[in-house]
């Protein structure tokens, strides 16, 4: 799994042309953190991390931020991580849609928010919008993804799964 993960990351770097500012390892390790340090599974941030790479808008510092945000939203609505990424994602890249998206999903946004990410967005700010979104969702979920994990047994469980799939992964 880890070798075809590689694979599909390398493959959206070409395609996207390294938008996101992220090698395939560095997308692994990431992914490989994220999993770590929350109750979400190797393969589901995998999976999660690939889509967020197609996605040409969110890179650099911003990639790791929005996959935090969207394994706190997931987190907290119970939704699975690609849906909390696509929703991120389309909140940028189409905010008057997308936010009402998170709207629905218990983010809210007053309506001068609103307007000033819209605002950003279409006159081509698009990195200030998504800091003021992702802002927004730190200031109403905070990190309930990893606190859920640290120091629980869940937690702990989570971990040992993350690291039998990781010693399987290299002898399959």
């Amino acid at each position: 799994a880890a070798n075809l993960s590689m694979i599909k990351f390398e493959a959206l770097m070409r395609a996207t042309g390294e938008a996101a500012g992220y090698t395939a390892a560095m997308a692994e390790r990431l992914s490989n953190k994220l999993a770590k340090g929350t109750l979400f599974n190797l393969t589901e941030v995998r999976e999660a991390t690939a889509m967020l790479l197609t996605f040409k808008e969110i890179g650099g510092e911003a990639f790791e931020d929005t996959m935090d945000a969207a394994l706190n939203l997931s987190t907290v609505m119970r939704q699975d991580l690609k849906s909390s990424v696509i929703q991120l994602a389309k909140a940028l890249e189409a905010p008057e849609i997308g936010l009402s998206m998170l709207r629905r999903s218990g983010v809210s946004f007053t309506t001068a928010q609103r307007d000033v990410i819209v605002s950003l967005a279409l006159t081509g700010k698009k990195g200030e919008a998504l800091r003021l979104i992702l802002e927004q969702i730190k200031g109403q979920l905070g990190d309930v993804a990893q606190d859920m994990a640290s120091g629980t047994l869940s937690g702990a469980i989570d971990e040992l799964g993350r690291k039998l799939q990781l010693f399987n992964e290299q002898f399959l």
